[in-house]
This record gives C-alpha cells, sequence and structure tokens, in this order.
C-alpha cells in the first residue's frame, strides 16, 4: 500500500479502533496493544465511519525495536501515541510472545466464550483460517476449541484457533482430527489419513531483494542531451546508446554504423539523436515529420 492512500485509511478512520501489532525481528507477533491516542489534526472532527460489524479496524504493524527506537517529538502530530506506545512497551513482558491469559491455569478458564482480549490476540496471531491452504481472514472466522470445550478443553489462546464457517463444520462432522502442540501450531488430519502442519502465520514478511532489470534503462533525455563533461567520462554509455565520433560529447542512438572502424564520410543523420532529426526535418518544411518522444526525467521507478 502506498504512503499516501495509508494515510488517507488513518484519517477516515481515525475514530475506530487501533491495533498496534509488534513483531520480533523475525516478523512474528510479539505484543498487542490498543492504542488510545489519535494523531488529530487541527479543525473539525470528522464523523465516525463504520461497517457492518461496527467501527473500522486499524492495525497498525511495526517491529518492537523500531517503536523503541523512534523520537516522538520528531514525529509531529503521532507523537502523543508513540509516547503512549513507549510507556507501554517498558512495562510490558520478556520479549517472547505475550498472550493476554498468560499465566491463567485451565481450570480458570471454563467458560465457554473467550475474553475480548483473548479473541483479538487469537485473531492476530492466526491472520487467516488455520485450515490447510484455506485464505479466510481471521476476522470473518469463528474460534473454535482444539480440544473441544464439551470434551474439557479450556478457553485459552493455546487451544483456541481461527476456523472458517466451512472448515469448521468439516472438523466437527467431516472426522478430522486436529492438534495443537504450540499455539499457533496446527497439526490437521483428515478422515482420508492426509495430514498437514500449519505454521503460526508472519505478520511481517521480509521485503523483497532487488531485481535490476534485464536490460539497462535508457538515459532521460535531459541527461543524454547534456553537454560534454557533464558527466563522468569514464563510465560506460547504456546498452544501445553510443559517443559519438566528432567528440561533442552527446550520446546518440547507435544505428549500427561503425565510425571508427570504416573510413569515409559519416552516413547522413549520424551523431544526432531522433528528436535532433525530427527538428531538422520540420525546419526543411515537412510539417508531418514526426516528433519523436521524450523520456521522462523523472521515472517513478
Amino acid at each position: 500500500m502506498l504512503a499516501r492512500t495509508a494515510r488517507s485509511l488513518l484519517d477516515q478512520h481515525r475514530d475506530g479502533e487501533w491495533r498496534v501489532v509488534l513483531t520480533d525481528d523475525h516478523g512474528r507477533l510479539q505484543h498487542l496493544l490498543l492504542a488510545r491516542r489519535r494523531p488529530r489534526p487541527p479543525g473539525p472532527r470528522r464523523p465516525e465511519r463504520r461497517g457492518r460489524r461496527g467501527p473500522a479496524i486499524v492495525e497498525i504493524q511495526v517491529p518492537t525495536p523500531l517503536l523503541a527506537a523512534l523520537v516522538p517529538d520528531d514525529h509531529g502530530l503521532w507523537a502523543p501515541l508513540l509516547r503512549e506506545l513507549q510507556k507501554r512497551l517498558g512495562e510490558l513482558g520478556p520479549a517472547a510472545p505475550d498472550p493476554p491469559d498468560r499465566g491463567v491455569r485451565p481450570d480458570d478458564a471454563r467458560h465457554r466464550r473467550p475474553s475480548a482480549e483473548v479473541d483479538r490476540w487469537v485473531r492476530v496471531r492466526d491472520r487467516r483460517c488455520v485450515a490447510p491452504s484455506c485464505r479466510r481472514p481471521a476476522h470473518a472466522t469463528d474460534l473454535d476449541h482444539t480440544v473441544d470445550h464439551a470434551l474439557g478443553g479450556p478457553t485459552l489462546s493455546g487451544n483456541l484457533g481461527a476456523w472458517c464457517r466451512h472448515h469448521h463444520r468439516a472438523k466437527h462432522h467431516g472426522g478430522w482430527r486436529v492438534e495443537q502442540p504450540a499455539p499457533g501450531r496446527f497439526l490437521v488430519t483428515t478422515r482420508a489419513g492426509a495430514a498437514y502442519e500449519v505454521r503460526p502465520a508472519r505478520v511481517l514478511e521480509p521485503l523483497p531483494g532487488p531485481r535490476p532489470a534485464s536490460t539497462p534503462r535508457p538515459l532521460p533525455a535531459h541527461e543524454r542531451d547534456a553537454p560534454h563533461g557533464s558527466g563522468d567520462e569514464d563510465d560506460d554509455p547504456p546498452r544501445g546508446l553510443r559517443r559519438t565520433r566528432e567528440g561533442a560529447g552527446r550520446a546518440a542512438v547507435d544505428d549500427g554504423y561503425d565510425h571508427d572502424r570504416v573510413p569515409g564520410p559519416a552516413p547522413r543523420g549520424a551523431g544526432r539523436t531522433n528528436g535532433q532529426l525530427a527538428s531538422l526535418r520540420r525546419g526543411r518544411g515537412d510539417p508531418a515529420a514526426p516528433v519523436a518522444p521524450e523520456l521522462d526525467p523523472d521515472p517513478p521507478f
């Protein structure tokens, strides 16, 4: 998502529920906070926008070391929110994942429905339906006990998982066997005997590496027509461009004629760009001469 689009969405849903998801160095869930403050620009407040089930949910994902290293005074309207999050970050426990029901005994979690904090944690942890290859987002799924509540399964985050309605029914009525040896890690065995392992999803995926183009990008017009000496003379021109023989220092499109090896006069138009040739044709009274398109001086990539 582009930064401008993200800022627009944050401004539209400023009164929704803001979840600050803190991750470790591997992009996995570490802490989950609810932001109380909002970056409010001056001016009248906008009406709250609601979805089908209530206010919108805004999820801000940030690595924990990055949040701790930010200087609030350098970020204007975001300074109050950053101070609040850094203060609460200092009050949190160790670096291991910190679910809201940490330390709760199974005997004390006999209620059927999870609390709002546990519900929020499980959905953020699982990201989507935990059934193999299902992409249903977790906010549109059911929370199901891995060990059924009727069989004594506690209502804890380590015994809950996000299941879409279809796979929830398949689990109970299709003869599936499900285990959760670690929070967020599921072992699913279907009635046909196919076994799958579903590991906790990453909240933040690593950024992709650079992907250079197969061929060099041609020079922009303002660099292609620059006078000699404005750049580094030792740099090789990009593929498809060459230096003119006359030493004028301009990069011209290679027309396949070797001016250094073939004696005699250069062919007509050699050493000139397409734009210069079109300009000369128009100067001779040829109004229909096509105009060579100029390259974007500031490409977006």
